[in-house]
């Protein structure tokens, strides 16, 4: 079944964005639903505009630095972030940010670095491979099985768990002391 690509009613740039990466996790059915997935990745892959990165990354250090950095030096820490973001998508540098603000990012009370940003947005854009594969799925069909059987794991033996334990006593000696004790 194929949805309109078009979302209804009124429309902000981030509910756009919300509405394109759900598209992109439905499954490939059709020519349709194909050129819709790649319109939206199309419309995903598009990176930010300058102005808008220079905005997005001048409000993020306005926390870190305040009002306080000189001009001159607030340009040249932009460029730096310019250069290093200015590949991504909006939305994947705003969810970044987001993220680093958070709480599932334990070091969020530290000032971030542009290759903090720019990793946790590659990490973001993993749902753009995520559909590649899918439309790789859809065309070429599911992959093949691997040419021969996986080994069967080993069996539980006590040998086997006396090479364990001598394996873990010779490069974990201070772990075990301490559960001995």
């Amino acid at each position: 079944m194929t949805t309109e690509l078009t979302p209804t009613g009124p429309v902000d740039p981030e509910s756009m964005t919300d509405f394109y990466k759900r598209r992109l996790l439905s499954r490939v059915a059709s020519e349709a639903d194909l050129s819709e997935k790649l319109a939206a990745i199309r419309a995903l892959s598009e990176p930010a505009s300058r102005e808008w990165l220079t905005g997005r990354v001048t409000a993020l250090l306005t926390a870190y630095f305040g009002a306080a950095l000189p001009a001159g030096v607030l340009a040249v820490e932009l460029a730096d972030w310019l250069a290093e973001l200015e590949r991504f998508p909006d939305w994947a540098v705003r969810d970044a940010i987001r993220w680093w603000r958070g709480a599932a990012n334990e070091h969020r009370n530290r000032k971030p670095h542009p290759g903090d940003i720019a990793a946790r947005c590659w990490h973001e854009m993993e749902l753009l491979d995520l559909a590649r594969k899918g439309i790789d799925m859809y065309r070429n069909g599911p992959a093949l099985p691997p040419s021969r059987p996986p080994e069967p794991p080993e069996e539980r033996t006590p040998e086997r768990q006396a090479r364990m334990m001598e394996f873990i006593r010779e490069r974990f000696p201070q772990v075990v002391r301490r559960v001995q004790e």
